[in-house]
């Protein structure tokens, strides 16, 4: 992920939800949820904002107190697990993707971790995956859901 990218939530194949400072997000192709507390909770915040990579590594440089290249290096490896998973894309335009930001990020972490340092952690669940795809959620409409198609109407 190139380091100017701007990020966002994958909607509408990514539902959110956050609750006590707990996001709680579901994957809606995948049938996969997830949960962020702390510091993956501060940056989905962000991503919700569509903000870019420098303004969440400013934002968590400045609330946690910790080096600009430690938070940058974290929060771009944090970014990556969210886009592996689908749970957020990059600005079409900046699609370069960085390989040697992982490899650093796992060293900053380790780094930051014994600093006292709150790595972000995606909790995945997968228990779910066969009910959620069989049965997905959907958006109501102001017709609300689900509307009947009226008789001899086309399939979609």
């Amino acid at each position: 992920m190139h380091s100017t990218s701007h990020v966002a939530i994958n909607g509408p194949n990514v539902i959110h939800e956050t609750i006590d400072g707990e996001a709680v997000i579901i994957n809606l192709m995948t049938g996969r949820y997830y949960s962020l507390e702390g510091t993956g909770s501060e940056i989905w915040s962000l991503i919700e904002k569509e903000a870019s990579v420098p303004t969440i590594v400013e934002g968590m440089t400045r609330r946690h107190g910790i080096a600009h290249p430690d938070a940058e290096h974290v929060v771009v490896h944090f970014l990556e697990q969210l886009l592996e998973e689908k749970l957020i894309r990059v600005d079409a335009e900046d699609e370069a993707v960085a390989c040697s930001a992982r490899e650093e990020a796992l060293a900053s972490s380790s780094r930051l971790q014994t600093s006292g340092f709150p790595i972000p952690e995606l909790r995945v669940y997968t228990d779910l995956e066969d009910l959620l795809l069989l049965d997905p959620i959907h958006e109501v409409g102001d017709d609300g859901w689900p509307v009947a198609k009226a008789a001899g109407s086309p399939k979609d």
